[in-house]
This record gives C-alpha cells, structure tokens and sequence, in this order.
C-alpha cells in the first residue's frame, strides 16, 4: 500500500466517522424539536446552531467520503487540510450550540477563520490536481 492510498484510506475513514457523529447529533436535535426545556438541561443553548452543527457534520462527512472515493492517490498536502477542515468546520457550528456568544469572541473567530482557510488550501488544491490529472490524460 502507498502511502497515497493510506492518505485516501485516512480521508475516508475520517468522513465515515464524520457521518456517524452527524447521526449522533440528530439525537439532541430531535429532542429539541420535541422537548426544547430537555435540550437546554443538556447544555444546548441554540437550536439553530445545533441543526447546523448537525447538518454540516453530516455534509462535510460525505464529502470527505466522496473525494477519498473519487480522486485516488491524494496527496497528504491536499487531503490533511481536508480532513482537518472537514472537523473544524463543522465543530465551529457545535461550539455555538452550547456557547452562542462565543461568535464574537477574537480566538474563536481566529479559529474559524484559520479553518476556512484550510478548506480552501484542501479544496483549491483539489480542483488544481484534477484540472492536472485532466489534462494529462
């Protein structure tokens, strides 16, 4: 196995593990549908954020899982800020469903600023290495 197919094999895996931690938080989100009093005893302080958080760990999951799937021998320069971003991007909505003010906190816009920036480092670099292969062939 190269180390390329390991990076993808990472990729993937990180995506699947992603998607089961979107399943799990439909859990708390369905509660709040239900019940909002129980949801906040759980420390969940916006619904919003929540279904956000949510969702986002379920799409980027996917994604990662698609990318992995789709384009082989990922270089680790392209797939690691992937995977990271993947994370970061959706635990930034997570961190807001218990901590809403933190949106205007400096560190935590910091964060979501350096992981947005990751995203684009992994999905530029995507988009560079297809448009290569592309040509090539």
């Amino acid at each position: 196995m190269t180390k390329h197919a390991t990076t993808n094999d990472t990729l993937i895996l990180s995506g699947l593990t992603e998607l089961a931690a979107g399943a799990l938080t439909g859990w708390p989100y369905a509660l709040a549908i239900d019940d909002p009093d129980k949801v906040r005893k759980l420390g969940i302080r916006s619904v919003p954020r929540l279904r956000q958080w949510h969702l986002d760990l379920i799409a980027l999951g996917s994604l990662s899982v698609l990318i992995g799937t789709a384009v082989p021998d990922l270089p680790r320069h392209i797939a690691w800020p992937l995977t990271i971003g993947a994370w970061t991007n959706a635990h930034a909505f997570g961190v807001l469903a218990i901590r809403p003010d933190c949106k205007d906190h400096p560190a935590y816009k910091t964060a979501v600023a350096g992981s947005f920036a990751t995203v684009t480092w992994g999905c530029s670099g995507l988009a560079i290495l297809a448009a290569r292969r592309r040509r090539r062939s």
